[in-house]
């Protein structure tokens, strides 16, 4: 499934949320969709098939601080870059090139700067962090029968202090008022010939075009979710009974992915 089921602007939504009539809320048919596919799964739990409901939330490129990528792939080999091999910048750091945070930052680092607004939150997982602990869930057995789980970071960050990380790793760019930030971007949009720059600026204002003030642009990103279900059944699962912690959203891992991308050559 997806987080997207729930209305925008929810709160610390529980995995064992009461969803029948969440249904009236949903203005999009993705998400209306989405919520019925979710009441065929329980409507099959009831008669007593086994199954369990996973809602993702916004997948980041895997962990560069974690060895899971093979060395000798050309995709993901250090000494490769996205001009040798012919991908997308995004595809070569491992992350979905249309996913909402990608394009924030990766369009704002071709305009040179990104709106300053207050409490605008962005949310993200790792996505091996993601696909590991699904896959583990999955072979778990009983464990996850009847349970819905949330894989959508619960301490969301706020795009100021990632912006600030970029900073701090040598990408060029400035905090400037929202307006002033779309005018910049229209600029230099119309001054940008094809290519891979001008594909991300374009990708970036496609989102963002019809968001016309700050409370429209964060308005999407409200929704908070809790996911005390998915670690308990982890650390249940687990041999040592330990623990399980979500992965957080700091300033040591948007470092990695910014070294990663330099590396990469996907900010040159």
């Amino acid at each position: 499934s997806t987080n997207g089921v729930m209305r925008s602007g929810a709160k610390n939504v529980k995995e064992d949320f009461n969803m029948s009539s969440e249904i009236e809320h949903l203005t999009n048919g993705y998400s209306q969709s989405k919520w019925v596919g979710e009441q065929l799964v329980l409507r099959s739990i009831s008669q007593g098939f086994p199954a369990a409901i996973f809602r993702p939330g916004n997948m980041a490129g895997p962990d560069p601080r974690q060895n899971i990528q093979d060395q000798n792939s050309e995709v993901f080999s250090m000494n490769k870059n996205a001009d040798d091999i012919n991908l997308s910048v995004a595809e070569m750091s491992g992350w979905n090139a249309k996913d909402s945070n990608w394009l924030i930052m990766a369009g704002c680092a071709v305009v040179g700067a990104y709106p300053k607004i207050p409490d605008w939150f962005c949310e993200l997982t790792p996505v091996n962090w993601a696909a590991n602990s699904v896959v583990k869930l999955m072979c778990s057995g009983s464990e996850i029968n009847d349970k819905v789980y949330h894989l959508a970071n619960p301490t969301p960050v706020s795009y100021e202090s990632m912006f600030d990380v970029l900073k701090g790793n040598g990408i060029e760019m400035k905090a400037v008022l929202y307006d002033e930030w779309r005018q910049l971007c229209k600029d230099k949009k119309q001054h940008m010939t094809t290519g891979e720059k001008s594909s991300r600026l374009e990708s970036m204002w496609a989102l963002v075009e019809s968001l016309e003030n700050e409370d429209q642009m964060k308005g999407a990103d409200c929704t908070t979710f809790d996911c005390t279900q998915l670690l308990q059944s982890l650390c249940n699962i687990s041999s040592s009974k330990e623990k399980v912690d979500y992965p957080p959203v700091d300033a040591a891992l948007m470092t990695a992915y910014t070294k990663h991308w330099k590396e990469t050559n996907v900010f040159n």
